[in-house]
């Protein structure tokens, strides 16, 4: 009689329990690579967020810079108040401010460039400066009045970036504002 001997030892599992095992591994693995997937959609959506905001942040500082730009040109011998200088800062600062009404409804209060209250300074000293142009008097009280709107403009621009240009909440801002 010839006897064989066995070099792997028998298996009394059934085949279906093994497909089983290999069932709950693969859905394991399955549910792995989602959460993976879902991770790395995630991250993406949100680098995506950061950049539309760094790219609004941006457009607003220009405008602003715009606004400051003319501001400076204001007391030039051969500035023209009311056909140039007065109408680009009008159309930059409404353009920010437009921007930054975006941006707040997208991104929250914290992202705000300046403050409503800011805006509204100006746009009053823009009609009393429209005024005075319109009688032909003097604009040396508005220009009083634009000064420390300006000034204001220029620290809160100041303290609202990073120094490699990121947009900063309002709860990081610069110590130098209070």
């Amino acid at each position: 009689m010839i006897s064989f001997k066995r070099t792997k030892r028998r298996s009394y599992q059934q085949p279906g329990e093994k497909y089983a095992l290999f069932g709950v591994a693969g859905m394991f693995v399955l549910l792995l690579v989602i959460m993976l997937v879902t991770a790395s959609g995630k991250n993406r959506l949100e680098n995506q967020l950061i950049e539309t905001r760094e790219s609004m942040a941006a457009s607003i500082q220009s405008d602003m810079n715009r606004v400051l730009k003319a501001y400076g040109t204001i007391d030039h011998k051969s500035a023209d108040l009311a056909g140039e200088v007065l109408p680009t800062m009008k159309q930059h600062m409404y353009s920010a401010n437009s921007m930054n009404d975006i941006l707040k409804e997208t991104f929250g209060d914290e992202y705000s460039m300046f403050d409503q209250d800011q805006y509204d300074t100006f746009l009053s000293i823009m009609d009393q400066f429209d005024q005075l142009l319109a009688t032909g008097q003097s604009t040396s009280s508005a220009k009083a009045n634009l000064v420390p709107c300006m000034e204001s403009l220029k620290v809160t621009l100041a303290n609202r970036f990073t120094a490699d240009g990121g947009l900063l909440p309002r709860t990081a801002m610069k110590s130098s504002q209070p």
